[in-house]
C-alpha cells in the first residue's frame, strides 16, 4: 500500500475528517449542557428566569462582598497603630465637652433606641464646633421626632462600638487624614458611617487641604448628608421644604407692600473675599451710582455684625443673596430665607435650572442673566421705578404656598432610615473624589451658571 503520508491527499481527508468529529462532539456537549440544565431546572422546578435572577443575586451578593471586603482593608490602613494618635481624651479635647452639649434623660427603657454617635465638631477651627450640630440635631438624648421615631444621641467615643451611625463632619476632621479613627477598630456590620458637610469644594481648598486626602475617605462612608441633590440626605438648607400650587388664588395687599419700599439693595455678609467674586460684584453695582446697597456683616464698613440687619427687610426692594461659591446645587439658606419675605432676591451662585428646580417661577433675578454688574444695576433701577413690573416679581406668593414636613431635623431623617431594613452596604461610597467632584464649580464667571444643562 506505500507510505500513506506520501499520498497527497491524506491530509485532506484528515483535516476533513478532524472538522467533522470535532462540530460534533461541540454539538453534543452542548445538546448534554442544555439537557443537564433542563433537567435540574425540572427537578427544581426552576424556570429560566428564576435561574437568571439566581445567578444575578449571587453577583450581587459577591459585589457586596467585596465592598465589605474593601471597607475592612480601608479601616484597617487609617486605624493602624503605628499612623493613628487616636484616643478618646485627646480626639479635639471635646470629649468633656462634647458630654455637656447633649441634655441627657435617658431610661433604662433608652437602650432598646437605636444610638447615634455626633463622631466630631461641625468646624475644627471653632470653640462651639461640637455645639454647631444643633442645626441638624435636637441635641437632647434620647429624642423623639414628630414622625414617630426616636434615637439615643451621644458624643462619647467609648461608644463607637455601638453605635447605628457615625456623623462624621468633613469640616472637623483633623489635618493629618491618619489620626481621626482608632487604632485596629473595625466597624460592625451594622454601623452606618454618614458624611455631613454644607459647604461647596471651593470653600474647602481656601480654608481647609481636604482636597488632598480625599481618596482616603474612599469605602468609608455609607450615607452622605450634604448640600448635593444627589445626596443620601439632603435639602437642610431649605428644610426639606418645597413650595406647592394653591388651588385658588390668595390675594396680597399689593398697595401696602409696595408702599414700605424705600430702599434699594440689602446685603449681609460675613465671609469676606469668598471664590465666587461676590465682594467686587456687589461693589460694582454701587459703583453704577444707580443702586444703592446696604451692607451689614463682618464685611461691612464696621467690620461687625449686626443682630438687627434683617429687622427691616420689608422696606428693601431687593436682597442680594450671593454665595461664597458657584457650583452646581450649591443654594443656601440666603435664599430660601428670602423667598419667605416680601423682598427680591438677586441670586448669585448655582446654574440657573437649579433654582427653577426650587424655587417658584419668577420669584428671583439671576445675575447670569446680565452681561454685567452695571446691566444688572440699570434693571434693578427700572423695577424702582415701575412698581407694577416689580411686583410681578412678588405675584407667585399668591399662587404658591411653603409645604414642610413634619420633621425638617437631618437628624430626624437619620433616625427614620436606621430602623428601614436595607441590603448591607447598599449605599457605600466607593470611590468617594470621585463623588466629591460630580458637581462643577465656575470660579468667578457667573456667566457659566446660565444655563446648568450645558455645564453639568
Amino acid at each position: 500500500m506505500g507510505n500513506l503520508t506520501n499520498h497527497p491527499h491524506v491530509y485532506k481527508v484528515l483535516t476533513v475528517i478532524f472538522l467533522v468529529l470535532f462540530l460534533y462532539n461541540s454539538s453534543m456537549l452542548l445538546y448534554n449542557y442544555d439537557n443537564i440544565n433542563t433537567i435540574e431546572v425540572s427537578e427544581k422546578s426552576y424556570t429560566h428566569q428564576n435561574m437568571e435572577t439566581k445567578l444575578n443575586e449571587n453577583i450581587y451578593l459577591k459585589d457586596i462582598e467585596s465592598k465589605q471586603t474593601n471597607r475592612k482593608t480601608k479601616f484597617e490602613i487609617l486605624s493602624n497603630p503605628n499612623l493613628s494618635n487616636y484616643t478618646t481624651s485627646n480626639f479635639y479635647k471635646y470629649y468633656q465637652d462634647g458630654l455637656k452639649v447633649i441634655n441627657k434623660t435617658e431610661d433604662d427603657n433608652s437602650n432598646d433606641l437605636k444610638l447615634i454617635l455626633l463622631y466630631d465638631p461641625v468646624f475644627r477651627n471653632f470653640k462651639d464646633g461640637l455645639d454647631q450640630w444643633k442645626w441638624y440635631f435636637p441635641l437632647e438624648s434620647p429624642f423623639t421626632c414628630k414622625n414617630g421615631f426616636s434615637c439615643r444621641l451621644t458624643t462619647d467615643h467609648d461608644k463607637l462600638t455601638e453605635a447605628s451611625a457615625v456623623m462624621v463632619s468633613l469640616p472637623g476632621l483633623p489635618p493629618d487624614s491618619n489620626t481621626w479613627i482608632p487604632g485596629g477598630y473595625i466597624p460592625p456590620d451594622h454601623q452606618k458611617w454618614v458624611a455631613v458637610w454644607a459647604e461647596a469644594p471651593w470653600y474647602f481648598a481656601q480654608h481647609q487641604n481636604i482636597t488632598s486626602w480625599l481618596q482616603m475617605l474612599d469605602d468609608i462612608f455609607d450615607w452622605t448628608a450634604s448640600y448635593h441633590s444627589d445626596a443620601t440626605f439632603t435639602g437642610f438648607y431649605r428644610q426639606n421644604c418645597s413650595y406647592v400650587k394653591r388651588k385658588t388664588k390668595q390675594p396680597m395687599d399689593k398697595e401696602l407692600i409696595l408702599k414700605s419700599k424705600n430702599n434699594s439693595a440689602l446685603w449681609v455678609v460675613s465671609h469676606c473675599n469668598s471664590t465666587s467674586g461676590r465682594d467686587k460684584y456687589a461693589q460694582d453695582i454701587q459703583a453704577t451710582g444707580l443702586i444703592n446697597v446696604t451692607v451689614y456683616g463682618k464685611c461691612s464698613t464696621s467690620g461687625e455684625k449686626t443682630e438687627d440687619a434683617f429687622k427691616n427687610l420689608d422696606n428693601y426692594y431687593f436682597y442680594l443673596s450671593f454665595e461664597n461659591s458657584l457650583c452646581d446645587d450649591y443654594i443656601t439658606e440666603k435664599f430660601f430665607k428670602m423667598l419667605k419675605q416680601n423682598i427680591v432676591p438677586v441670586v448669585m451662585g448655582a446654574p440657573r435650572s437649579d433654582y427653577e428646580r426650587l424655587a417658584p417661577p419668577n420669584s428671583y433675578i439671576h445675575v447670569a442673566d446680565f452681561t454685567s454688574p452695571t446691566d444688572l444695576a440699570k434693571y434693578l433701577l427700572h423695577l424702582q421705578n415701575n412698581p407694577d413690573e416689580y411686583y410681578e416679581y412678588l405675584e407667585w406668593k399668591e399662587w404658591y404656598q411653603l409645604d414642610c414636613p413634619e420633621f425638617p431635623w437631618l437628624g430626624c431623617q437619620i433616625c427614620q432610615k436606621l430602623y428601614q431594613k436595607e441590603a448591607p452596604q447598599k449605599d457605600l461610597f466607593r470611590n468617594f473624589t470621585s463623588y466629591w467632584n460630580s458637581k462643577k464649580c465656575y470660579g468667578q464667571d457667573f456667566t457659566n451658571t446660565r444655563i446648568s444643562e450645558d455645564n453639568m
